[in-house]
C-alpha cells in the first residue's frame, strides 16, 4: 500500500518549491508593474523632501528629483500646506518601472484645499511608449510655482499631458511641450481643462517651447468652463498652429493677456482665426481694453437677453388685459 502513495508524495514535494518560486516571481512582476502613489501625511513637517511626511516611505531621495522617482505620483489631500525648495519633475528621464498604457497616471493630485508651493520649476510631461503624465488641482486647492511650469509631450509622441484645474495654479511662466515629430499623425501636446478654476502666469506663456518643428497636429488646448479664468503676462508662438486655442466651451469665463505683440486688430484676428473660440453658438465675443492687457469674454446675444426679459413682461400684460376685460365699472 505504501507504494501507491509514494509517487504523489514525491510529486508534491517537488512541485511545492516550484509553485512557491512561481508565485514569488509573479508577485514581483505585479509589484514591479504598479506605479507607486505617495500620499502626504505631514507627520513630521510641511517639507516635501522629508521622507517621513509620505506613505509609503520614498527613501532618502525626494520624490520627483531623480530618474528613479520621476515615474511615480503623489497625492496631497486635505487642508494642508506643503513646500518644496527646488525643482520637481515627473517625466521620462530614466528607466521606467513598466511600459505601455499601464503607466498612464496623474502625477500630481491636490484636493480638499491642499496647497503646494514650489520655489523652483515643475515639469510634468508625457513621452513615447505610453508614458502619460497628467495633473489634477481640485477646487479649493492651490499650486504655486515660483519658476516655470512645463507641460505637454517631451519627444516624438502623440501622447498629451492633461491638466484638470478646479482650483488655482500660479506660475512664473508656462512652457508648452509639443511632439518633436514632423509627422502630423503624431501630434502630442498639452490640454488644460479649467473648470471654475484659474491659471495665472506672471510672465510668458510659450505655446511651443521645446521644439522648432512645425507640426500642425500638435495640441495646445485651453478649455474654459464654469467661469474658469486665464491670466497671462504675454503669449509666444500662439498663432503658429490653429491647434493652439482658448476655447470658451460653455461661453463662460475670461481670458486676460498682455498687449505685447497684440493690438486690437490682432486680437480680433485671433477670434476670426479660431485661436479664440466658443463652444456654444449663442453669444458674441467682447474685447475689453484693460490698459496693459486685453480681457476677452463671451456675452449673450442682445436678442437672447431681450427674449428673456420680454417673456415675463408679455405674460404680465396679458394678465392685466384679461383683468380689465372681466371688470365692470359703475356709471357715475
Amino acid at each position: 500500500m505504501k507504494s501507491q502513495h509514494r509517487l504523489p508524495s514525491i510529486l508534491c514535494r517537488n512541485l511545492l518549491p516550484a509553485m512557491t518560486l512561481c508565485s514569488l516571481f509573479l508577485a514581483g512582476r505585479e509589484a514591479h508593474a504598479q506605479l507607486i502613489n505617495y500620499e502626504w501625511t505631514g507627520n513630521t513637517s510641511n517639507d516635501w523632501a522629508t521622507r517621513t511626511n509620505w506613505t509609503p516611505d520614498p527613501g532618502a531621495v525626494a520624490i520627483g528629483t531623480t530618474a528613479g522617482t520621476r515615474f511615480y505620483r503623489v497625492t496631497i489631500n486635505g487642508d494642508v500646506s506643503v513646500t518644496r525648495t527646488g525643482d520637481v519633475a515627473f517625466y521620462n528621464g530614466g528607466t521606467p518601472p513598466t511600459s505601455g498604457t499601464d503607466i498612464t497616471a496623474t502625477a500630481v493630485t491636490l484636493s480638499g484645499g491642499a496647497d503646494l508651493s514650489i520655489s523652483g520649476n515643475l515639469r510634468i510631461t508625457s513621452s513615447s511608449g505610453g508614458y502619460v503624465r497628467n495633473a489634477s488641482i481640485g477646487s479649493g486647492s492651490t499650486l504655486d510655482i515660483s519658476g516655470s511650469l512645463s507641460a505637454g509631450a517631451q519627444n516624438a509622441t502623440g501622447a498629451d499631458s492633461t491638466w484638470t484645474i478646479g482650483g488655482i495654479v500660479n506660475t512664473g511662466s508656462f512652457l508648452g511641450f509639443k511632439s518633436t515629430s514632423t509627422t502630423e499623425a503624431i501630434g502630442g501636446g498639452f490640454v488644460l481643462n479649467i473648470a471654475a478654476g484659474s491659471l495665472n502666469v506672471t510672465n510668458d506663456f510659450n505655446w511651443r517651447s521645446n521644439t522648432t518643428a512645425v507640426n500642425l497636429a500638435t495640441v495646445g488646448h485651453i478649455n474654459l468652463t464654469l467661469g474658469g479664468t486665464v491670466n497671462v503676462g504675454s503669449f509666444t508662438n500662439w498663432d503658429t498652429s490653429n491647434n493652439n486655442f482658448v476655447n470658451f466651451a460653455d461661453n463662460t469665463g475670461s481670458l486676460t493677456f498682455g498687449k505685447t505683440g497684440y493690438d486690437l486688430t490682432d486680437v480680433q484676428n485671433l477670434i476670426d482665426g479660431n485661436y479664440i473660440r466658443k463652444g456654444l453658438g449663442e453669444g458674441a465675443f467682447n474685447i475689453q481694453d484693460g490698459g496693459t492687457n486685453w480681457i476677452v469674454t463671451v456675452v449673450p446675444e442682445p436678442t437672447t437677453a431681450a427674449l428673456c426679459l420680454l417673456g415675463p413682461l408679455a405674460l404680465l400684460l396679458r394678465r392685466q388685459r384679461r383683468m380689465c376685460q372681466n371688470s365692470s365699472f359703475p356709471v357715475q
